[in-house]
C-alpha cells in the first residue's frame, strides 16, 4: 500500500518535469 502511495507521487512530481524538459 505505502508502494502505491510512493508510486502515485513519483509519477505526480514526474510528469510535470517531463513536460517541463519537453517546453524547455
Amino acid at each position: 500500500m505505502g508502494f502505491k502511495v510512493a508510486l502515485c507521487i513519483h509519477m505526480v512530481i514526474l510528469l510535470p518535469c517531463q513536460f517541463i524538459q519537453i517546453w524547455l
